[in-house]
């Protein structure tokens, strides 16, 4: 068996064994078994990866799994080349941090085994979303990813919020999953296989025809509804109610990232050549996806602006870096979207895991104008945190200003193109707007003057060495990238001297840093004014929008039930025992016991039954003698 399976079934494994095995194990052994089970998902997804380097491709196959007549493609089977070995390396090595790091955050919560089971489970699945070989074995992992994501995020059954978050995750990814199956079913119709190997040829593409665009659509509202893009965002910052290691788990390395990878898995739908130009419909596809990357990074980033919860601010951040990396699958920079997914991964659990420190230290505090003054009592907390707000921000050598610039070098292009460049100009702005609202947090939770009491919760050892390994991961990766990006694109990408574009990326980020240490180092909790929160929620809003349609969808359906329930639940029964209560009454009568009755009856039915047959043997007659 290749070592690819190992990386799906040691997950499962440990799933199991803590949800059943829990109470014998005890809480230690059981962190220890699902972190295990992570580690050596990840040594083979090491040793996949080199074997990819050796062969560049090959699939795995395990057995047949579903049999539909005239669909081929269908068999329970992997695939490893350079895109599925980089997401399986990047899932695994991160989620591997991110249990540890639970072992000792989790540590007195109750329900252990079942955050652990469901953590396992969750890279479980988005292990089978990413090596399926075709779209149907990859839509099991999609939805399997909905479902952990859900018992994660609403791990914390007793508080309502929690429970609601959850439903609305596991509701707006249903969307996603309808709209990835209806994009099947357009592929499967008219391709006759969901092989990804195999449906994405030019002479299979080509047999789509005009519903190229429909299938593209539908493999689109799929990712956004996964990645949280516009409008099918609102979930990911109510998400923040799990526990802070979730949090983690699906802003790096599991749930959101499964839309990009779709994308890109799927480019050559939206790069279809026909002859040697770009099919209209296709790159219809791909300005659509450009655009409503570019809304998505642009809103993202002013909302996060008038965020003050910790958490918020960094799912905010990753709703706006997600819509960089759409932006680059818009304009064909395939490899760029991987590399700062990569690289994201790697800063954003640094983050988060962090804020779960600071979050931890303060007993649940999670407001940074209540924080401050971190910085000289938590150190190397400060350090690591500082290390992933300057990577988030783009600055250099940090692994982020890497992977930034080359989306923002994607998009621009050539540079002829006014469209693009107008696109360029929204990611300046956006990048500006990063570096501020992350310096804001930064300041506020250890530079500022401290605005708490009470004795500090340090955190364990097995809570600081994951963020040591986070912080160097973040400080070396970008080092990587045009390998990464050669490899994922197909070709090496152009070689670009630092000139005018990346200095003035670079100087936005100065200066976004820069106005957040002069504003808010003396404690100053805001920049813009209150009054202009309205007009920076604007990803806040459509929640608005959605919760006042459901609330009349539910005020109408109370007034209808209110008419209808009489009917249905008291009316209708009586109707249909009036009609009983008739009919036997009727039945009672003619079985009177009367001979007579009995007599009268058979004479009279008789009689009727010669008149009819004799008059229709007349009509009969009548007719073919005319």
């Amino acid at each position: 068996m290749d070592t690819i399976w190992l990386v799906l079934a040691l997950p499962l494994l440990g799933s199991l064994l803590c949800a059943t095995h829990y109470r014998t194990l005890g809480k230690a052994a059981t962190g220890m078994v699902a972190s295990l089970a992570i580690l050596g998902a990840f040594v083979a997804s090491v040793q996949t990866a080199y074997q990819v380097q050796l062969r560049h491709e090959f699939t795995a196959h395990l057995s047949s799994w579903l049999h539909i007549p005239g669909i081929s493609g269908l068999d329970f089977a992997a695939l490893a080349d350079p895109l599925s070995a980089t997401m399986l390396c990047t899932v695994t090595g991160v989620a591997f941090l991110i249990h540890c790091f639970s072992m000792g955050y989790m540590a007195d919560e109750e329900d252990y085994g079942r955050f652990f089971a469901s953590l396992n489970l969750f890279v479980a699945t988005m292990v089978l979303l990413v090596m399926a070989n075709n779209l149907a074995l990859m839509l099991v992992g999609w939805g399997g990813v909905g479902y952990a994501s859900y018992s994660l995020i609403g791990f914390y059954r007793q508080k309502p919020s929690a429970v609601s978050a959850a439903r609305k995750a596991f509701l707006i990814n249903v969307v996603g999953d309808v709209a990835l199956m209806f994009a099947i079913f357009i592929i499967a119709t008219h391709c006759s296989t969901l092989e990804f190997k195999a449906f994405l040829q030019p002479d299979k593409l080509d047999l789509l025809g005009g519903d190229l665009i429909l299938a593209g659509l539908c493999l689109m509202v799929g990712a956004y509804a996964k990645s949280a893009q516009l409008p099918l965002h609102t979930w990911l910052p109510d998400a923040m109610e799990g526990p802070t290691p979730v949090s983690a788990l699906i802003h790096a390395a599991t749930m959101v990232t499964a839309g990009v990878y779709l994308m890109v898995r799927c480019a050559p739908l939206f790069r279809f050549v026909h002859g040697q130009e770009l099919l209209p419909m296709a790159d219809d596809l791909n300005v659509i996806m450009m655009r409503f990357g570019a809304a998505t990074a642009l809103l993202a980033a002013l909302c996060a602006i008038a965020q003050n919860d910790l958490k918020r601010i960094l799912a905010y951040s990753t709703m706006s870096q997600l819509g960089y990396m759409f932006m680059a699958a818009g304009a064909g920079a395939y490899g760029a979207a991987i590399f700062h997914l990569v690289t994201h991964a790697f800063f954003k659990a640094l983050l988060f895991l962090t804020a779960g420190v600071v979050i931890h230290a303060l007993h649940g505090e999670q407001d940074i104008r209540k924080m401050g003054g971190l910085g000289k009592k938590m150190v190397g907390v400060q350090l690591a945190f500082l290390i992933g707000s300057l990577a988030l921000a783009g600055i250099p050598p940090l692994a982020g200003f890497f992977s930034k610039e080359s989306i923002l070098l994607g998009v621009f292009g050539d540079g002829k193109s006014v469209e693009h460049e107008l696109l360029w100009a929204v990611g300046i702005l956006t990048a500006l707007l990063t570096s501020y609202y992350t310096g804001r947090a930064y300041v506020l939770t250890f530079w500022a003057p401290a605005q708490h009491e009470g004795k500090l919760h340090y955190p364990s050892s097995s809570m600081t060495w994951p963020l040591a390994v986070l912080a160097l991961a973040t400080v070396a990766a970008g080092f990587g990238g045009h390998d990464l990006i050669q490899s994922i694109q197909g070709q090496a990408p152009p070689e670009e001297s630092f000139g005018g574009l990346q200095l003035t990326a670079l100087a936005v980020g100065v200066v976004g840093l820069g106005v957040a240490y002069s504003t808010h180092r003396s404690g100053r909790q805001r920049l813009v004014p209150e009054g202009a929160d309205p007009y920076l929620r604007g990803c806040e809003a459509i929640d608005g929008l959605t919760k006042s349609l459901a609330a009349s969808f539910r005020g109408f359906a109370d007034k209808v039930a209110i008419k209808l329930d009489p009917v249905v639940s008291q009316v209708c029964p009586d109707l249909v025992r009036r009609s009983m209560l008739s009919t036997s009454t009727l039945l009672c009568q003619l079985q009177s016991g009367s001979l007579r009755l009995y007599s009268f009856t058979v004479l009279t039915s008789s009689t009727l039954l010669v008149l009819v047959v004799y008059f229709l043997s007349r009509f009969i007659s009548g007719g073919g003698g005319q």
